[in-house]
């Protein structure tokens, strides 16, 4: 069993400086002073090092389309060591309303928001899923942000056990969803019609919190090879970015 300790978040705050954000267990870089590549790589750096004290391992720029400052941007950020994410593609989905819940009478089923206890029980099989390339430095952060508001972490249970998470949060105007799963013996089948649809429910809650934290634009990563994913999140009315999106590992 996972051995976790849970720490205070009430001094720890989810902003370190503006454009400088935690998205649940990521980090995002915005509004990066662009003037001039000095002025640009020293804000880069300071909102790294920002992240780093927050205790975030992994964190993305967004290039704007049609940005005149997205060429500025792109060559100092992957001169400080940020590269395009390999073999990755990233949807995209505007939230201009609050999606309707989609959560009914689930026999045996219960969708919830997750506690420590939760994290405890399915932590390590989260770990075990390379479709998820979820890492154990996210642990802590997912336990902090348990009691932030910004943050979500939504879990099906079945006769009290979980089967199924959804990670992730917003800043501002942007969200992501980090991390989607569910126990293979509890996803839908195509002739198995008395099977609710786990994976919308958990998008549709998902989606859900984010929009009332202040998310108009959600965006995620899928791999190339895994187009069970690119399916699923399509039918969630995502749509591959045509924005830029950079990343580093902290």
């Amino acid at each position: 069993m996972l051995a976790l300790k849970k720490t205070s978040t009430a001094t720890q705050p989810v902003v370190i400086e503006e454009g400088c954000a935690s998205l649940g267990v990521r980090g995002l870089l915005w509004n990066i002073a662009s003037d001039s590549a000095e002025s640009c790589r020293a804000d880069i750096s300071n909102k790294i090092e920002s992240l780093k004290r927050l205790g975030v391992r992994r964190a993305h720029i967004v290039l704007q389309p049609d940005s005149n400052a997205r060429s500025v941007l792109g060559d100092v950020a992957r001169e400080v060591g940020f590269v395009a994410p390999d073999g990755e593609k990233v949807f995209i989905r505007a939230l201009r309303q609050e999606p309707e819940s989609v959560v009914t009478s689930l026999p045996g089923y219960t969708v919830r928001d997750g506690n420590l206890e939760h994290l405890l029980k399915i932590g390590m099989e989260l770990q075990n899923q390379p479709e998820l390339a979820f890492e154990g430095w996210e642990f802590p952060m997912v336990a902090d942000g348990i009691e932030q508001e910004h943050c979500f972490f939504k879990v099906v249970e079945f006769d009290g056990q979980p089967v199924g998470v959804s990670i992730g949060g917003a800043y501002g105007s942007w969200g992501t969803i980090s991390h989607t799963w569910v126990h293979p013996d509890h996803r839908w089948k195509h002739d198995s019609v008395q099977q609710p649809r786990l994976g919308q429910l958990l998008s549709e809650e998902s989606l859900r919190a984010l929009y009332k934290a202040g998310a108009r634009r959600v965006y995620l990563m899928t791999t190339d090879s895994n187009e069970p994913a690119e399916r699923f999140w399509s039918k969630q009315d995502f749509i591959e970015s045509s924005a830029g999106f950079l990343e580093i590992d902290l």
